[in-house]
């Protein structure tokens, strides 16, 4: 019996936001669209062109729109990484590199754009500081809504979901964790990713519990597996037992009962029994990381890596 076998069944991965969630599985496709690169008539290169150049303003429209419904709904605070994938959207080595290789290799848009995104990956991977070197998965995003735009192959949207859910899932972009109701999704685990991802900055600001980077998350869990996922630890239990449940629910009742408890001193001047002002300030890694900061009373920047600007 597959519960049987899989019972208990640990998955270590990256701690990316921290916090206990404890509830069913629920599989979202993220797997990225296969297409394949095609020779073409020099009567068609205008027509791929056209295509490429077209699916580009479609992509800039959706996230325009989605800018727009999410200030709305949540606020501008987290929506900086919309306005990046913008900005990827207008760069000439994106468009000018791909409409370059459809007209002089005469192969289809599909494959002219794997191929500049390929020259974008071997770049970011000569990097070597992580945070820069994860700002490639910012312009794979930004591919992938373009190839699907193209291909038509659509993505089914995460905060459709209907009940308490745990994602699991290939990858997340920055826009399905801006677009997560907390109400019904109430943490995630992907099989890519880094701490340093966008994804993950953004699921620490939100304080969404997530692990990323379990390398076979979708293979192993299947939609309504009962899971636990503990982002403090980078640690997804697939099926636990009774004790380990008890276990998972003692430690996130004892978290949230902590998190209660210090937000209510969270407005109070820090001062000593002797009447010493203290000023109480946090220590960043990234620029993102300012809101939570100030949302938990924080009065300054203690330090920063400033390796980030």
């Amino acid at each position: 019996m597959v519960l049987a076998r899989n019972n208990n069944r640990i998955l270590q991965g990256i701690a990316a936001s921290p916090g206990i969630a404890i509830g069913r599985a629920r599989l979202a496709d993220r797997i990225r669209v296969a297409v394949s690169e095609e020779a073409i008539a020099e009567n068609a290169v205008d027509f791929e062109v056209g295509r490429f150049l077209q699916a580009v303003d479609g992509v800039r429209d959706d996230l325009q729109s989605l800018k727009l419904q999410l200030e709305t709904e949540k606020g501008a605070e987290h929506l900086y990484v919309l306005d990046t994938h913008l900005l990827i959207l207008d760069d000439a080595m994106l468009t000018g590199e791909t409409v370059a290789c459809i007209e002089t290799e005469r192969i289809n848009a599909e494959g002219a754009l794997k191929r500049t995104l390929r020259k974008y990956r071997e770049f970011f991977d000569a990097i070597e500081d992580e945070y820069l070197r994860e700002r490639c998965s910012d312009v794979e995003v930004v591919g992938e809504r373009i190839l699907r735009r193209m291909t038509g192959v659509m993505q089914e949207a995460i905060n459709e979901f209907a009940g308490k859910s745990l994602i699991i899932t290939h990858d997340l972009s920055p826009a399905d964790v801006l677009q997560i109701d907390k109400s019904r999704i109430i943490g995630f685990a992907t099989d890519l990713g880094g701490k340093t991802s966008h994804a993950a900055i953004l699921a620490r600001a939100l304080e969404i519990p997530a692990v990323v980077g379990l390398e076979t998350a979708t293979s192993s869990i299947m939609t309504g597996d009962h899971i636990i996922i503990d982002g403090s630890t980078g640690t997804v239990i697939l099926n636990p037992d009774d004790e380990t449940f008890r276990d998972y629910l003692a430690r996130k009742q004892y978290y949230e009962y902590c998190d209660q408890e210090l937000a209510k001193l969270k407005t109070l001047p820090a001062v000593t029994l002797d009447g010493h002002r203290i000023l109480l300030k946090g220590n960043l890694e990234f620029v993102e990381e300012v809101p939570a900061l100030a949302a938990h009373g924080g009065e300054g920047v203690g330090l920063y890596r400033t390796e980030m600007l």
